[in-house]
């Protein structure tokens, strides 16, 4: 990236081990894709053997269906989690994507295997966030993301690399960006995507992206002086 769009943090990249999506689970996330479409294929009626949300799964061996929601689950919520920066709103758009996954991925074209897939997840999450916001007044950022990670478990020093507690002490301001900023900060920092794939998913001009992204960083960094963190 731009030099201009980086922040001068110790052990922070806007390059995630995300960037790079050529890996065994992509490879069998490509074969469970073509297996759950191929069972949405033979049904009149996408049907799946249990909630989305429900770590446990219980489909069966052979519901592929399942098995590839329950597999996207976790990326997708987690992904709803840093745009919305509240746990009951990110359920909310994490579920209403698996609906709209569900009863599109008959439509799905497969030309670019697991990472193409995971694209399209994510411009669909992005499109019900962005409705839902317009329309629920609880989705508008008015508190800080921090209230957000204190929820959830912490991994301990020992098992945490330094460029993740960088990483986490930036999602805790994400919540004072501009909804479109940070949607673009997110899929660039946190996921990996290159400027043209976040132009796709956000449908917009890749010099917009690279704009928005750049708007970010400085605001970031600014937020980070003002904390005492950077």
């Amino acid at each position: 990236m731009e030099s201009g769009n980086t922040l001068n943090v110790p052990y922070v990249r806007f390059e995630t081990p995300e960037s790079s999506r050529t890996s065994s689970n992509d490879r069998e996330l490509e074969e469970l894709l073509a297996r759950a479409r191929a069972q949405v294929a033979a049904t009149k009626e996408s049907r799946v053997g249990a909630r989305p949300g429900n770590p446990r799964c219980p489909g069966g061996a052979d519901d592929a269906l399942s098995a590839l929601l329950c597999r996207v689950w976790p990326r997708l919520l987690g992904y709803a989690r840093k745009l919305t920066c509240d746990e009951d709103s990110a359920q909310d758009v994490a579920q209403e994507t698996m609906v709209k996954i569900i009863t599109s991925l008959r439509n799905f074209r497969p030309s670019h295997g697991a990472s193409g897939f995971m694209s399209w997840v994510f411009t669909i999450a992005t499109n019900v966030y962005r409705d839902n916001l317009r329309r629920n007044s609880r989705l508008v950022p008015t508190a800080d993301a921090g209230t957000l990670l204190a929820r959830r478990p912490r991994p301990s020093l020992d098992d945490q690399a330094h460029d993740n507690i960088q990483r986490e002490a930036i999602l805790s301001v994400l919540a004072v960006l501009p909804e479109e900023q940070k949607i673009a900060l997110v899929l660039r920092t946190y996921y990996g995507y290159s400027y043209r794939e976040i132009g796709r998913i956000m449908r917009c001009p890749e010099g917009t992206v690279k704009s928005r992204v750049h708007a970010a960083v400085l605001t970031v960094r600014e937020e980070l002086k003002r904390r005492g963190m950077l």
